[in-house]
């Protein structure tokens, strides 16, 4: 999907009890419990991945849970500074506790380009003006009739010139950033798109 950002809103309650794959929400803070360790929780009665954002003690290269399941980390700037950004697969209703491992962990492939954005799941491919161009879902491509995102003004194609450039590039999260300069103002958008993730923000 395409939307304009993430937050508590029911449309992703409603998304999750699609049983045909595992569901997705929102980003969710664990907290920080005794002896450096962390702690998650789905509070959901099925299985889904969870982004989740975790206070920045220290920089380890990933989190090992209490099942030896392993998850790299990437370090982001929160709303009160660096915070550790994880992606879990969670039952139902199951928490785990959460340790730090300092050696790298292989997960998923990212390309990251200032015109692509892949996860392995999801490509999309931007045009010089930072509109989506190509988009593909597990291998199939969609049939597009033109660009995506593509800003109109009373009916009129937004002109001007674009500047794109790379916020994040994985290896939990990865955000290019589109700036659209114009005569009537500027645009920015930022697409969003997390690992083992099949939707585009």
């Amino acid at each position: 999907c395409l939307g304009i950002g993430s937050g508590a809103a029911w449309h992703h309650v409603l998304a999750a009890l699609d049983r045909t794959r595992v569901p997705r929400m929102p980003a969710l803070t664990a907290r920080a419990i005794e002896g450096g360790a962390y702690g998650a929780w789905n509070p959901l009665p099925f299985a889904r991945w969870l982004t989740v954002s975790l206070p920045c003690s220290s920089r380890p290269w990933a989190l090992v849970d209490s099942h030896g399941r392993q998850s790299p980390v990437q370090i982001v700037e929160g709303v009160e500074g660096p915070e550790l950004l994880t992606c879990l697969e969670l039952g139902a209703l199951e928490a785990v506790t959460l340790r730090a491992v300092d050696e790298p962990v292989a997960d998923v492939t990212w390309e990251v380009e200032e015109r692509i954005l892949d996860n392995g799941l999801v490509r999309a491919e931007l045009d010089s003006l930072g509109q989506i161009t190509r988009l593909c879902w597990r291998g199939v491509f969609a049939e597009l009739a033109g660009p995506v995102v593509a800003p109109r003004i009373n009916g009129t194609a937004l002109g001007g010139s674009a500047t794109i450039s790379i916020l994040e590039a994985g290896p939990v999260r990865a955000r290019v950033c589109v700036v659209r300069t114009a005569a009537a103002g500027v645009l920015r958008v930022t697409y969003t798109l997390h690992a083992h993730d099949d939707g585009l923000r």
